[in-house]
């Protein structure tokens, strides 16, 4: 089944469907140094109507493992930023936080 120990590495490339056979799903993944690592995984956990030949993006984080059926976003590194508005007649003050990215 799925090779959990696989998909908790950071994936950087896509994996390619191979097969699908009755509810299961076969996708090969292209590592370093031309290394492909084979999984099998239940069709479910797959969030789209799939084919052989399309691909298949997954991503580890801290709290979960995310698949997606198509590229995740490319966020450019910023820093947030803060903006203090202050209004000269009451004193209120309003911030605005800005560039922190979202996914």
């Amino acid at each position: 089944m799925l090779n959990l120990l696989f998909l908790s590495t950071a994936l950087a490339t896509p994996g390619t469907i191979n097969k699908i056979e009755n509810d299961v799903v076969h996708i090969v993944f292209e590592g370093e140094n031309s290394v492909s690592y084979n999984i099998v995984m239940p069709s479910i956990l797959v969030p789209c109507e799939a084919s052989v030949g399309d691909n298949i993006y997954v991503r580890k984080t801290e709290d979960m493992t995310i698949v997606r059926c198509t590229a995740f976003p490319v966020i450019p590194p910023t820093s947030p930023t803060i903006e203090v508005r202050i209004d000269p007649s009451t004193g209120e003050m309003e911030y605005i936080i800005q560039n922190i990215p979202l996914e």
